[in-house]
């Protein structure tokens, strides 16, 4: 089966936010509701390529887990998964979190819900929160980590927006605004997990995090999330990846536009929220 590039290009480039994942994992898994005896079931929520989800999330859960569902929006993440995976407690799915038709078969079914770096994505974060709380369980917990406050790929997308060539491909880019940007994003966080009813049971907002990584790494992921590429007419994509390297250069306060640069060591700041909820 040839896989499709922006797959391996994320599988090959997301590394830099692996440690971070990690020990926040680590942190919370001390903090989380998770029952030590009796089945468990779980959910990954935007699993991409199981980075995560095989070599960080898989060996930290308990051995009573007999049930792990890995979820995606992307058909060709959940095949190129499917196609890699060794565990037998481990099934996929293909799935929008904020979809209006949420299977009965889910509801009520997980002691647990994991999510990083899918939420920015997510436009319609109440309901992506409210799908989760009907599929938890009675007194069951639910971990987000995601970009927010700011997104290179929507400032890009801005941009990009205003070049009449990219215009009619980029005029969605408000879908990707990020969340808690406010000036009071404590605020915001409050009132949505009331307005879902679920229990914020602790919020973190790391504004001035910053990844270590090399410039490659961070133009290829987000190159790989670039999905108005993919409906760019082939004679333009050329073109297009030009001003998107130019665009996301400046955005980031990278160097990437320059490709002599793109192996040397960069930093980038990349604000992230970490939230932990309970369905009471």
């Amino acid at each position: 089966m040839k896989m499709a590039t922006h797959v391996l290009k994320y599988s090959k480039f997301a590394i830099y936010h692996l440690s971070c994942i990690e020990k926040i994992y680590k942190t919370y898994f001390n903090k989380l509701n998770i029952p030590k005896n009796g089945s468990l079931s779980v959910m990954d929520i935007g699993c991409g390529s199981g980075s995560i989800l095989f070599d960080i999330l898989h060996p930290l859960l308990p051995k009573n887990c007999n049930e792990i569902i890995a979820t995606d929006i992307d058909e060709c993440m959940i095949k190129y998964c499917e196609k890699i995976n060794k565990e037998k407690n481990i099934s996929f799915l293909q799935m929008d979190i904020a979809t209006n038709e949420l299977s009965e078969a889910l509801e009520n079914r997980f002691d647990a819900i994991f999510s990083s770096f899918c939420f920015m994505y997510v436009t319609n974060i109440r309901r992506g929160l409210m799908n989760c709380r009907r599929m938890l369980k009675t007194n069951s917990d639910i971990l987000l980590v995601f970009i927010s406050k700011k997104n290179p790929l929507y400032s890009t997308y801005a941009e990009m927006n205003r070049c009449e060539i990219w215009k009619p491909y980029t005029e969605n880019f408000k879908d990707f605004v990020p969340h808690f940007s406010s000036d009071d994003p404590d605020s915001e966080v409050n009132s949505l997990f009331e307005d879902v009813n679920l229990q914020l049971v602790n919020k973190e907002f790391h504004h001035n995090l910053r990844f270590e990584s090399n410039r490659r790494n961070f133009l290829e992921v987000f190159n790989s999330m670039d999905t108005v590429f993919r409906t760019i007419p082939v004679e333009k994509r050329s073109l297009y990846l030009t001003h998107f390297q130019k665009i996301f250069s400046d955005v980031s306060g990278l160097n990437v536009a320059d490709e002599g640069s793109l192996d040397q060591p960069a930093s980038m700041n990349i604000p992230i929220a970490i939230l932990h909820g309970r369905k009471l």
